[in-house]
């Protein structure tokens, strides 16, 4: 039993987003940012070595470790390792709670549903959790601005960072509509301000949905 703690305490510590390893993230995404143009950014997982090497690095938040492989022609490994950073962490870059706001079934607009989830986003999330939550949908946004030239048409970004951003296992046969909330947050986080989150506007969403707390 004592070994299974342990196991459990050692990987929960591999696995916290810390400074450190918020720093190396950053680094990641400045890079994919710069070159989010690629053919192939977050479709092909790349070389498995440099991804693994990558991904190691960025565990460890060795930021010059990486900046001396985050050279041109690693783009693919780089947002595979980014990914599996992502799907890997503690806690979900998407909170839970934001989760069941998204694959909930109601009968409301998917825009409305994604303004009120990048919402509850902000009341959710802080520091550097937070920060990394708009810098990743920044990179999104970009990544599907330039769609016709990376071969990944709009929705379908959004398609293939479902099982990254969410879990997926209790609402499989929901994924097109969740797909679908997720690519209007992705559209609509380029004006996401956080005093547009007022009281007012959560006594809206009070009414609006059922939320599971």
């Amino acid at each position: 039993m004592g070994q299974l703690v342990s196991r459990k305490v050692k990987q929960d510590a591999e696995t916290k987003l810390t400074e450190k390893r918020f720093s190396a993230a950053l680094d990641i995404v400045a890079y994919l940012k710069e070159n989010h143009h690629e053919v192939g950014i977050f479709r092909y997982p790349g070389r498995e070595v440099i991804r693994k090497q990558i991904l190691r690095l960025l565990q460890r938040g060795d930021r010059m470790g990486l900046g001396a492989l985050l050279r041109p022609g690693v783009e693919m490994e780089s947002s595979a390792a980014f990914c599996s950073f992502l799907q890997n962490l503690k806690d979900p870059l998407i909170p839970c709670r934001v989760q069941q706001l998204i694959s909930a079934d109601n009968q409301v607009p998917d825009d409305v549903v994604a303004i009120d989830a990048l919402g509850l986003i902000y009341q959710e999330l802080s520091g550097i959790h937070l920060k990394l939550v708009i810098q990743t949908l920044e990179l999104f946004r970009l990544i599907n601005q330039n769609s016709s030239r990376n071969e990944l048409a709009s929705i379908s970004l959004a398609v293939v960072l479902l099982p990254i951003l969410m879990d997926i296992k209790t609402w499989t046969k929901r994924w097109k509509d969740v797909a679908l909330i997720l690519h209007e947050m992705i559209l609509q986080s380029d004006s996401w301000k956080p005093i547009m989150f007022n009281a007012k506007r959560d006594n809206v969403m009070a009414g609006r949905y059922d939320v599971k707390t």
